[in-house]
């Protein structure tokens, strides 16, 4: 038996159920979990990162993905056509929910992707129980033939408790079998896809109610319900809740017992009033407390004036609208930043205010790795509608807020027709280089600036 952190607990059980292949991006613990997992490359965002784990499983081995909760916005359409045509060899999506926003610059918690079919959700209980769950989920997710998401939220990054491991299987490698009708997303095979997702989510919700105590008449006044690490968030201070959840969809048998009764219901989650509405739905929600838990945590984020010495100079541009991506550089003392969508969106909305208003003076300004997630892709579109932006890439060589990850690609972009320049910015005091540069373009521009942090 070892104690250890619930992070490793998860990598252990992920190798021990046969596990032998994962992607992942960097993120909010994810990339800790990937070193753990002995990733050796990066993805370049995360929806290639589910694409090339879903191939892998399609060829017969056993595969995980992993990123925080806001990465599977971005690896959406992946996720739901996995959800509709399945899995072949067991594939696990490890989403870390960074709920109390500890190295976050938004808070999201990603449960209501559960509620596309046909995936099965697991949220450990414990240290020891993400071990299990961990090496569980390779294993169910190839015999439902189903996507499993392992969501992990803060209370089990910050935890430590027991762990014994097991034997890792010997799992044999599936043969690579020719099923167009089954792994092609396409309406010509529907039918057939459509039965199949039904039979999927009929065993689904019988392994779901299998996997819990059959409850008995519930005749007290309150009943306690948990979601996950949830019920152990106060430190044990309170008793065991009558119903610890660790799936989502929830066990019917349950839903239907709280239903039939008239006792008060307390619903306590690491999240939003995610599970409170799924229980409210079926009992009322008259008879729902929703209990959210929010320990007090040290933000990692602070403001800081690193960036002083170009968003000096932006802020006397006139008429200018400055838009950012999501970094470390997104906030400083002065509020430079007029918006920020999400990750990697800094150039597009750059773009879309260029060419819905010429007099203004826009100016993207993206980290090397947001830039080569989705910013490069969105200048060239700025190229061929001709947006007048400035695009500011501060390059420091990688994902440095998460450790310094390497990503696949660069930041250069051959296209004859783009305006670029490269400087370095701790020079930036000492020449007017870039106070020429940043006057207002016709047509895009793109300035890459080597930087120290």
């Amino acid at each position: 038996m070892h104690a250890v952190s619930g992070l490793q607990a998860v990598a252990w059980g992920l190798l021990d159920g046969g596990v032998t292949f994962a992607t992942a991006y960097p993120g909010f613990h994810a990339h800790e979990l990937a070193e753990r997992l002995g990733v050796e490359a990066f993805s370049v965002n995360e929806k290639n990162a589910f694409a090339v784990a879903w191939g892998a499983s399609l060829a017969g081995i056993r595969s995980a993905t992993l990123f925080k909760n806001v990465g599977l916005n971005d690896a959406a359409d992946p996720y739901v056509n996995a959800c509709v045509l399945g899995v072949r060899a067991g594939l696990v999506l490890v989403v870390l929910d960074d709920i109390d926003v500890e190295q976050s610059q938004i808070q999201q918690d990603s449960r209501p992707y559960a509620d596309f079919p046909c995936s099965l959700w697991l949220e450990p209980r414990s240290v020891s129980d993400a071990y299990e769950l961990a090496r569980q989920a390779p294993e169910l997710a190839e015999y439902l033939g189903t996507l499993v998401v392992l969501r992990l939220t803060n209370l089990l990054t910050r935890a430590v408790g027991p762990v014994t491991r097991a034997h890792a299987p010997v799992t044999a490698r599936l043969n690579w079998c020719r099923q167009p009708d089954r792994w092609v997303a396409h309406p010509v095979y529907g039918e057939s896809q459509r039965q199949r997702l039904h039979d999927r989510q009929q065993a689904v919700a019988r392994w779901v109610d299998a996997a819990y105590p059959r409850p008995g008449a519930i005749t007290g006044a309150v009943v306690r319900v948990a979601a996950g690490m949830a019920s152990m968030a106060d430190g044990g201070g309170e008793p065991s809740p009558d119903l610890s959840l660790f799936t989502l969809p929830p066990p019917r048998p349950w839903l239907e017992a709280l239903a039939g009764s008239t006792a008060q219901v307390i619903v306590e989650e690491h999240g939003g009033p995610y599970l409170a509405g799924k229980l409210a739905a079926g009992v009322g929600a008259d008879r729902i407390t929703s209990r959210l838990i929010r320990p007090e945590v040290e933000r990692a984020y602070r403001i800081t004036e690193r960036y002083e010495p170009l968003y000096a100079l932006l802020r006397a541009l006139p008429n200018r609208v400055v838009v950012g991506d999501l970094g470390g550089h997104t906030l400083d003392p002065h509020r430079t930043i007029d918006a920020c969508l999400c990750y990697g969106c800094s150039v597009g909305v750059a773009t879309g205010l260029a060419l819905a208003d010429p007099s203004l003076h826009v100016v993207a300004v993206t980290g090397d790795a947001a830039f080569r997630h989705s910013g490069k892709a969105a200048l060239e579109e700025a190229l061929a509608r001709r947006a007048a932006v400035t695009v500011i890439v501060l390059d420091n060589g990688g994902s440095r807020g998460t450790g310094g990850q390497s990503l696949p690609g660069n930041c250069r972009l051959d296209a004859p027709q783009l305006e670029c320049h490269d400087l370095d910015f701790p020079a930036l005091g000492q020449a007017g280089t870039l106070s020429a540069l940043l006057r207002q373009p016709q047509t895009p521009r793109l300035i890459r600036l080597k930087t120290p942090f």
